[in-house]
């Protein structure tokens, strides 16, 4: 009986309430118990339970004698493979089976149903059915489940008849028809329709009050590395409040809930980097850019973080299949039966190390990918609910890198390394670029190494300047956190590709290079090669507006201007956008690492290219041609004669054929799939 109302088809499940892996039973209670101190008082309703379990089956014949029972029933059809559940709608007494078949002007019922399935309808005079059709599906937890309200049952006649068959209908390859069916042919369940459909609900009940209960499990658990300096009660207070946070961090969007991990990920996984820079950026004042990447790659890579999760026990806990899925969840009053000739969810659980208790669905498989998407959205999670202190332990005792409020010693400079930054600083009208910034230094070497490029060696003759390379590799870290952060609060109902694609385009290096160029700060740019002068001229040749032009120009419009000269896949030098990310990283470190600080500063500088933005966010070319050629596209590296020069192809499934040559591989594939956009939309017009 059960399988027909929980719609679950599970050979592997049995019941056995005296061994079941819930430790509740659902029980009915009578209806006329009122609420006592918000508590239900009352006793079991076990009239109703001995009258269920009067009868061995589910469904049982109609009685034609007494068809009012129908006013609140589920029936099924008698006849066909594919069993449907209908709740009845309409008794329709002025129709019977000597009637035409809705639409039909020389089909009756009785013709109908004696050519097609061989059926002799014994009592013509019985009234049709008209049903509502009850969907299998049981997920009740989407408020856009798309399960339409429930008809009240009535008895209907000749004059309702066209307000009904406008109301009742199936839709079948585009066209709609009135269902009616025949009593005779029909089974009536033994539950009536009102409680059919509230135990049709029990089923999301209780997978949402066991993910509820296993969430606050994982917290208990868990709670010691990540919540720092309170009290107990304090602490009690803190964890109902994240309940809801953890749960939807550890809700995988296949799961086709109302909410998922998805954007707590990204605000964790912006975090989780700017965490690790700042650690070893500090830890590690020896170690070059690429020395410092190579070392966070590895501790913020998927492999690592699924591994550290798997040492949490975290696939116990993740939510990663929906509730219509009928093969993860054991209802209660029934366990998994054992059997030695088949592989069943007893020897399932075992191959994936999960605990037969455990209250989430311990047959699902999940990717490596999934429990690392979950590690960093629990961090998120943790951030957002209770800040940056909890979310640093959660690093630290997880991930056993150190992180937080760590010492900075700043080397004490002689009075000629002094002098030598003053000179430096002063020559350069380095205070105008202060100006342009907001901020002004009061480390004047930190200002000086964010704008010298390793090609440049004139300032180094001060004590303590070095080029910008760990600066930048610092500020990229910090600007992805503030920017993810910024869009996250501003905009919590932003979906996750949204999100991605306005990060994406605040943060890529055209972007940014724009910005340094809008605000004019590529002029205080120490640079000493001959290539990277060549590239930012022609850029400046390509962007150029005359004096007096730009300056009526605000620097929203100014942005506007340059980002508009730069559209058709003019290469841009990257060192432009990395001097924005180093002085953004060099401001961090003189400031005495206030996020806040920084985060007013980057907000103000990106607003202009933020406000282009509002008005439609830019798609990669190449995410727009993937989504575009779903199965693949072909690029592949050519040889060329100039050994500065890159050169790719690229080949679209269709048998399109395009090549460009670029400075580097990636300005390459981006211009191969601009130029095929812009073929297809020609083509189009």
């Amino acid at each position: 009986m059960a399988k027909s109302v929980f719609a679950f088809h599970n050979d592997s499940l049995q019941f056995e309430a005296s061994n079941s892996y819930s430790g509740y039973l659902v029980v009915p209670i009578r209806s006329e118990t009122s609420p006592i101190e918000d508590r239900w008082e009352g006793d079991i309703d076990y009239d109703f339970l001995s009258r269920i379990a009067s009868y061995n089956k589910t469904f049982i014949p109609i009685d034609l004698g007494n068809l009012d029972i129908l006013n609140d029933a589920i029936i099924t059809r008698n006849y066909g493979n594919n069993p449907s559940y209908y709740e009845v709608a309409q008794i329709c007494r002025h129709r019977t089976p000597v009637d035409n078949l809705w639409g039909e002007s020389n089909l009756n019922f009785i013709t109908y149903y004696q050519e097609k399935y061989g059926i002799m309808i014994k009592n013509t005079t019985q009234p049709l059915l008209r049903p509502k059709y009850l969907s299998k599906k049981r997920n009740m937890l989407r408020s856009n489940s798309g399960q339409k309200s429930q008809f009240s049952v009535k008895s209907c006649n000749k004059s309702q008849t066209q307000s009904v068959a406008d109301t009742i209908t199936h839709h079948s390859k585009g066209k709609s028809k009135v269902i009616e069916l025949i009593p005779e042919l029909c089974k009536r369940s033994i539950f009536p329709a009102s409680v059919w459909k509230s135990l049709a609900c029990i089923r999301s009940i209780l997978w949402r009050m066991e993910s509820m209960l296993s969430v606050k499990e994982f917290e208990n658990k868990m709670q010691e590395s990540w919540i720092v300096g309170s009290s107990r009660n304090e602490r009690q207070l803190q964890n109902n409040s994240l309940t809801m946070t953890i749960l939807k961090a550890l809700t995988l969007a296949r799961a086709n809930d109302d909410f998922n991990l998805e954007t707590l990920e990204f605000l964790g996984d912006s975090y989780l980097k700017y965490a690790v820079s700042i650690s070893f950026f500090l830890s590690y004042s020896k170690f070059h850019e690429g020395q410092l990447s190579s070392l966070k790659s590895k501790i913020v890579s998927n492999e690592n973080l699924y591994q550290i999760g798997i040492k949490m026990g975290l696939p116990g806990y993740i939510i990663g299949h929906n509730v219509d899925q009928n093969d993860i969840w054991v209802p209660p009053g029934f366990s998994i039966a054992k059997k030695s000739d088949s592989i069943g969810l007893e020897e399932q659980l075992s191959t994936l190390n999960l605990s037969m208790t455990s209250r989430v669905h311990p047959t699902q498989k999940l990717k490596n990918k999934c429990i690392a998407d979950v590690m960093e959205a629990l961090l998120g999670g943790i951030l957002l609910e209770l800040g940056e202190n909890s979310a640093n332990n959660f690093i630290t005792n997880n991930l056993g890198i150190k992180v937080g409020r760590l010492s900075h010693n700043i080397a004490k400079l002689d009075d000629d390394a002094r002098k030598e930054i003053s000179k430096i600083y002063n020559a350069h009208n380095l205070k105008d670029l202060e100006a342009v910034l907001g901020y002004s230094f009061k480390d004047r070497k930190l200002l000086i190494s964010a704008l010298t490029h390793a090609t440049y060696n004139h300032n180094r003759i001060a004590e303590g300047v070095e080029c910008y390379q760990r600066l930048e590799f610092l500020g990229d870290a910090i600007l992805q956190y503030i920017v993810v952060r910024h869009c996250y609060h501003a905009n919590n109902n932003y979906k996750p590709a949204d999100l991605h694609d306005f990060v994406e385009a605040s943060l890529q290096n055209e972007s940014l290079a724009v910005m340094t160029m809008v605000y004019g700060i590529h002029k205080y740019f120490f640079y000493n090669s001959p290539s990277l002068f060549s590239q930012i001229n022609q850029l400046l040749q390509i962007v150029d507006t005359n004096e007096e032009c730009e300056q009526r120009l605000s620097t929203e419009e100014k942005a506007l201007v340059y980002s508009n000269s730069l559209k058709d896949g003019v290469m841009i030098p990257k060192p432009l956008g990395d001097l924005f990310e180093s002085l953004i990283g060099a401001i961090f470190i003189d400031c005495g690492r206030s996020i806040e600080v920084v985060n007013d500063l980057v907000l103000r500088l990106l607003q202009p290219q933020h406000a282009i933005f509002a008005q439609g966010v830019p798609k990669s070319p190449i995410r727009i041609l993937h989504e575009k050629f779903p199965s693949g596209l072909l690029f592949k590296k050519e040889k060329t004669e100039d050994n500065s020069l890159r050169k790719l192809s690229l080949q679209v499934p269709d048998g399109s054929y395009f090549t460009a040559t670029g400075i580097n591989y990636k300005h390459c594939k981006k211009v191969l799939c601009m130029m095929a956009l812009r073929c297809y939309d020609e083509n189009s017009n």
